[in-house]
């Protein structure tokens, strides 16, 4: 048998077939057919360097809520206004912030969505106590919601990509 690295995956692949057994590309079809077919691929392939985009952006807004609340910590830490309570849930949030961001490249899915859900229930618990905080800081509410949910879903995108070519 004769094996080729196939020209859309790359992948090893026995030209005697028909078609590539990873991607399906048309050996035996036409020239038109074999062009269309790496297209395809590439345009599809697009969603690994959309998804590594979204996870430096996710990254990102996890490590400033991370640094947000540690500043609020030290304000919490050195102002009389403050409780201790108040500091301790500070630095409890920004640690598990950081550990969101540090582990995110691990698994890009998981470590966006439980942060996402994280933040949903801190905005809910924050609403049953003053109702106003609602409305406070809706448009950076609604950018962090948006950016980790549209992260969330180009991971997910991507995920799929690679176990459809097992990549």
């Amino acid at each position: 048998m004769e094996s080729s690295n196939c020209p859309a995956c790359r992948q090893e692949s026995t030209t005697v077939l028909d078609y590539c057994s990873n991607c399906n590309f048309p050996y035996k079809g036409t020239e038109n057919e074999r062009s269309a077919h790496i297209g395809r691929f590439i345009s599809e392939k697009n969603i690994l360097s959309d998804s590594e985009t979204s996870i430096k952006k996710s990254r990102n807004i996890l490590l400033i809520i991370a640094a947000l609340n540690f500043v609020m910590f030290f304000i919490a830490i050195f102002s009389s206004e403050y409780l201790l309570v108040d500091a301790i849930v500070n630095l409890v949030i920004a640690v598990i912030f950081a550990m969101f961001a540090f582990f995110i490249k691990k698994s890009p899915v998981i470590f966006t969505v439980i942060p996402l859900l994280f933040i949903v229930m801190l905005y809910l618990i924050d609403a049953t106590y003053d109702p106003s905080s609602i409305a406070r800081g809706m448009i950076f509410k609604m950018f962090i919601l948006g950016s980790l949910g549209y992260g969330a879903y180009k991971c997910y995108q991507a995920e799929k990509f690679k176990k459809k070519y097992n990549l």
